[in-house]
This record gives structure tokens, C-alpha cells and sequence, in this order.
């Protein structure tokens, strides 16, 4: 993904849905922020916001010089990436499995298989980011010359939880939401617990356990996630 995957000046289309959020790695660890939002960010230091921030665009900066590599002149890249419009976060931010609400469960399930002296190391290195962050103009380090063709931020609704929420199926909504959660989570969690030196034959096990055991006290929240904000840019390398 931030390697150049396809030889260069051989792509007229490049297409990436909810993948650029993922860094390379996590540039520190933090603890107060609340999934999934993490809008309050008043107990996050100078210091780590700028590490976020650094480390959110350094790998935009490599990702979009990876693709202009692959693309011929006229390529087009068009990226569908979650993130947020929060007018009060002028930052790239954060989203860590190491917040207040999973830690809890998330050290239960470690201590239960005695590895939960790593549980500091235990995060996800995600970066929600607003979409002028997703634009060329906002990195100062490029090698690429993308023009940006068209751009939009869009609230995604998913029908079927929207509706099983109105509905007020309660078991029904929880059992779509957990596989979604399930299907979007648990893979990267497996990659952690395979960095903190789990066995593969337990990493599937744990992983399930994790997200299950985190996502129970969730099912007496009120505001309940039915969808999320997206980012659309279409991208052009000029002629």
C-alpha cells in the first residue's frame, strides 16, 4: 500500500475505498479519546498532535507518490476515504483501540491469555482526516503534481442498520453491527497481536474475543452508529 505495486506510467485508473486512514504505524500512545468520534481532544498534548499530524502526512505524501508513479500522464485516482468534518478539529487525528472505553475489555481478554503486560502496545494506528487534508496543497513535502479535479464530503448512511434502528430491532441491529465492526476490526487486530508475538493459530481466537467482549457494553448506547462521514476526491496526472 505505501510501496509502488504495478510498474510506472501502466495505470489510467486508480481506485481506493476506506484504506488511507490506516498508517504505517502509530506515532505514540494515547488514552482519552472515545471511539468512534474521538472529537474531544482537549487531553491530547501539543506534542502528540503534532506527531499525528506528521505521521498522517508523511504517509499521504508517500501514498500519493507511490500512485503517481503508477499512473500515466492523464491517469486518473480517485480515493473514497473515511473521515470527519468537524469544524473544531483542524487537525488529523487519531483513532486508537487504546481509548477509554475499550481498554477496559480490551486488558481483560489480554490478561486472560497472559499477554496483558503488552497491552500498552496494543493499538491501531488509524488518522481520521478532514478533506482538505486529503489535498496535495495541505503536504509540504511532494513528489507528484496532481490536479484535483473534483472533491466532496458526504454523510454515508448504511440502510440496513438506519432501518433495523427504527425499527427498534434491538437484537437484529446489534447482530449487523458487530458483523460489521467484526469484519472491519478484527484482521487488524490480528496484525497487532501478531506484533506482540501471538501465536497464529490464537490470533483469530483473541481478536474475536476482543471485539466481542468491547462491544457488549455498547448495546445500551443511545446514539447509536448508523452510518459515517466520507471523503471523495477525484484526481487527475496532468498530460
Amino acid at each position: 500500500f505505501y510501496e509502488q505495486v504495478v510498474p510506472s506510467n501502466t495505470i489510467d485508473l486508480a481506485l481506493t475505498c476506506t484504506a488511507i486512514h490506516w498508517l504505517q504505524e502509530a506515532p505514540s500512545h494515547l488514552d482519552d479519546l472515545s471511539f468512534p468520534h474521538c472529537t474531544d481532544l482537549t487531553n491530547v498534548s501539543h506534542e502528540d498532535r503534532e506527531k499525528w499530524t506528521r505521521q498522517s502526512q508523511s504517509d499521504l505524501a508517500l501514498f500519493y507518490t507511490q500512485r503517481y508513479r503508477e499512473l500515466k500522464s492523464g491517469g486518473m485516482l480517485f480515493i473514497c476515504s473515511i473521515g470527519h468534518d468537524d469544524p473544531l478539529n483542524d487537525i488529523d487525528y487519531g483513532l486508537l483501540e487504546a481509548h477509554r472505553s475499550w481498554k477496559e475489555p480490551i486488558t481483560t481478554v489480554l490478561r486472560k491469555h497472559d499477554i496483558h503486560d503488552k497491552v500498552e502496545n496494543f493499538m491501531l494506528p488509524l488518522a481520521l482526516r478532514q478533506e482538505k487534508s486529503l489535498l496535495p496543497s495541505s503536504l509540504k513535502d511532494r513528489n507528484f503534481d496532481f490536479e484535483v479535479i473534483e472533491k466532496s464530503t458526504e454523510k454515508v448512511i448504511i440502510p440496513v442498520l438506519q432501518k433495523l434502528n427504527e425499527e427498534g430491532k434491538d437484537q437484529e441491529y446489534f447482530q449487523a453491527y458487530y458483523g460489521l465492526m467484526a469484519t472491519f476490526i478484527v484482521p487488524f487486530y490480528k496484525a497487532q497481536l501478531a506484533n506482540l508475538g501471538v501465536s497464529e493459530k490464537m490470533q483469530g481466537e483473541i481478536a474475536d474475543e476482543m471485539v466481542m467482549t468491547a462491544f457488549e457494553p455498547k448495546r445500551k448506547a443511545r446514539d447509536r452508529l448508523i452510518g459515517a462521514t466520507y471523503l471523495n476526491v477525484l484526481f487527475q496526472k496532468p498530460q
